[in-house]
């Protein structure tokens, strides 16, 4: 299902078949509950979508904790260029993560180097992945197309990792698979033809071993792309989530009862990597009273009662094993770090995030509350 190598060059107003498709997919998307997250009618598109959607959906490397990063496996950049992502004559300026398209763009490719070896591979999948790259090449091509070269792979490779306008291609099936694999996401593609397909994060992080793999920690997340045959793919959201204002990013929290002494405390905590974090009470307001652990206090006690229940739980295991945790959204804007409980700065302003390192040397997130 995915665009061909060959760029489609026409317009809408030079090809009324895309005015079906576009009306096709609405249709579609409109009947799954749905809106379409446009992106730049580029040969760069599918890569615009995958980013878009993570960043969307909160998922590494488009997350702002700063806790979550290495330095093998970095964060992404969150800055935006105001780019037209209108396919017809109209002009429709929005902000675009277009640093990170590129950024996507190197590591899938250097995923498909590390896994598309000249020599054979033990995984007869990847090989008749390589057939289908090298047939596809012209018979003149000047290192000939009989087999898997270096010259073929070094060509695919630039044309994943180039942007459009540098000699890049579009996106394939083999670089969503590879993206799959290296991001932990299941993809779900809805075509304007009425076709859904699903590029499933275990199976493909089981063909492509090799390089980077973030999430790894984690069950595989979800995004779903919108597709009009041979020509362009879009992001696709639920209409009935709250859609992110552009300046915001979604900071997930948990939260559970703890009883001490027949008294309720709502304990609040993270997840930092495998660790789980008890940061302090949640307060009728949503804001945080952290644990300070002094004498006069019974942060102690409560804190034991909550890591001999919960210090070995798993973030993935949430939400099928601990029916008795909940989750406490909050808010940030990325220009200032102010945080919110609704994604918009005209709701009412909590405090500001600031990044702490503890006494263990630890990158920590911390809400400076100004209401209590």
């Amino acid at each position: 299902m995915a665009v061909n190598k060959e760029v489609s060059k026409k317009s809408l107003e030079e090809d009324p078949n895309l005015i079906n498709k576009l009306s096709q997919l609405v249709t579609i998307t409109e009947e799954l509950n749905k809106s379409m997250l446009n992106v730049p009618p580029s040969g760069d598109c599918g890569y615009h979508a995958l980013v878009e959607m993570m960043y969307c959906n909160n998922i590494v490397p488009m997350n702002s904790d700063s806790t979550l990063y290495t330095k093998e496996l970095p964060e992404y950049p969150a800055n935006k260029k105001q780019i037209n992502v209108s396919i017809t004559k109209e002009v429709d300026l929005k902000p675009v993560l277009y640093d990170a398209m590129k950024k996507s763009r190197i590591d899938i490719a250097d995923k498909f180097l590390q896994n598309f070896r000249l020599d054979k591979s033990d995984k007869e999948e990847i090989e008749v992945l390589k057939q289908a790259i090298y047939t596809d090449y012209p018979n003149d091509f000047k290192h000939g197309n009989t087999e898997f070269n270096k010259g073929i792979q070094e060509d695919y490779y630039s044309k994943i990792r180039n942007i459009f306008d540098k000699g890049g291609s579009w996106i394939s099936d083999t670089e969503l698979r590879l993206a799959s694999a290296l991001y932990n996401i299941d993809i779900k593609i809805y075509s304007n033809n009425g076709e859904q397909y699903l590029i499933e994060s275990k199976h493909n992080r089981s063909v492509f071993t090799e390089g980077k793999e973030y999430n790894s920690d984690k069950e595989p997340s979800h995004i779903e792309l919108g597709y009009y045959s041979n020509y362009h793919y879009v992001g696709l959201r639920n209409k009935l989530d709250p859609l992110l204002d552009d300046t915001f990013n979604k900071l997930t929290y948990y939260t559970v009862n703890i009883d001490l002494e027949g008294t309720q405390h709502e304990i609040i905590f993270e997840f930092i990597g495998d660790d789980v974090y008890p940061l302090g009470l949640l307060n009728n307001n949503k804001t945080i009273s952290y644990f300070t652990y002094e004498e006069d206090t019974n942060d102690e006690e409560i804190v034991t009662i909550f890591e001999d229940k919960y210090e070995d739980i798993e973030e993935s295991d949430i939400k099928h094993k601990f029916p008795e945790i909940n989750t406490q959204d909050y808010f940030k804007d990325i220009l200032n770090n102010n945080i919110y409980l609704e994604p918009s700065n005209k709701s009412v302003l909590l405090g500001n995030l600031q990044i702490k390192t503890d006494s263990e040397g630890t990158i920590r997130n911390k809400i400076n509350f100004i209401l209590q």
